[in-house]
């Protein structure tokens, strides 16, 4: 296993996931599973991501998200939880009391799960994010807080872009479950479990026999690096813009 670089799929969002996982099956593919001895790891995690890309494709056919793609969803998420920590970190200087109150408790309800939650990893960012809007659903302080800074349309767009919907594991009866009901960060746990024993099995060959493998082993090194890079060049991009946004007008708001 140590022969092979290891992607940051904490980092890579829904599309660069799917598409990652596809461009693995087609070097596969090419290289002959069969010749490779790894036929039936190939078809299992060609058939995960026959199901994760079709859920992708439904879940894109919902009225309020219709023509955006998942890079824009997440996107959206993350500008809604950055905007509304810094609109809620903004009311607690504000002179009225009640408003000011207000901000304190959402921001500590925020900065409970950690600050910045869209810097988490992937998983435990859309954890944080299912706990923070369960909160703020639940407990009548915060709904209070929120209605009181009029903050209702930027939670429904954090919600809507979170979409915290209902865990599904991987089995044959997907088919029968409504694809907008079905959780895809489940499905990647899957998916990344069956990618990883393809990886294990390449590699358990490869130290055996290394001259047979290293073409397969090369190329998923090199796809690796790529994303790998791509997603760190875009975390920096995205913490950047984050420190040189221009600031908050407080005389706007008050």
């Amino acid at each position: 296993m140590h022969m092979f670089t290891t992607p940051a799929f904490y980092m890579f969002r829904n599309s660069e996931f799917i598409k990652y996982l596809i461009d693995i099956k087609n070097i596969i593919i090419v290289q002959n599973p069969r010749a490779l001895k790894i036929e039936s790891q190939t078809a299992l995690l060609t058939q995960q991501i026959t199901v994760i890309d079709d859920v992708l494709k439904k879940q894109l056919e919902n009225p309020t998200i219709q023509n955006a793609d998942p890079d824009e969803i997440d996107q959206r998420r993350d500008l809604a939880i950055i905007g509304i920590r810094s609109i809620v970190e903004a009311y607690t200087y504000n002179v009225d009391e009640i408003k000011s109150a207000a901000g304190a408790a959402l921001l500590e309800s925020i900065d409970k799960y950690g600050s910045p939650i869209t810097q988490h990893n992937y998983e435990a960012q859309n954890n944080a994010l299912d706990n923070l809007l369960y909160d703020w659903s639940t407990i009548l302080i915060l709904k209070a807080s929120i209605a009181i800074l009029g903050l209702t349309g930027w939670v429904e767009e954090l919600s809507e872009g979170n979409d915290s919907s209902i865990k599904t594991p991987f089995s044959h009866n997907l088919t029968t479950v409504s694809n907008s009901k079905i959780n895809i960060y489940g499905l990647r746990n899957q998916a990344k479990k069956s990618y990883n024993n393809l990886i294990h099995r390449i590699a358990s060959h490869a130290s055996l026999n290394p001259k047979t493998y290293e073409g397969v082993v090369r190329e998923i090194n090199i796809l690796t690096n790529r994303y790998n890079t791509l997603v760190e060049k875009r975390k920096t991009t995205v913490s950047d813009a984050i420190k040189t946004k221009k600031p908050f007008d407080l005389s706007y708001v008050f």
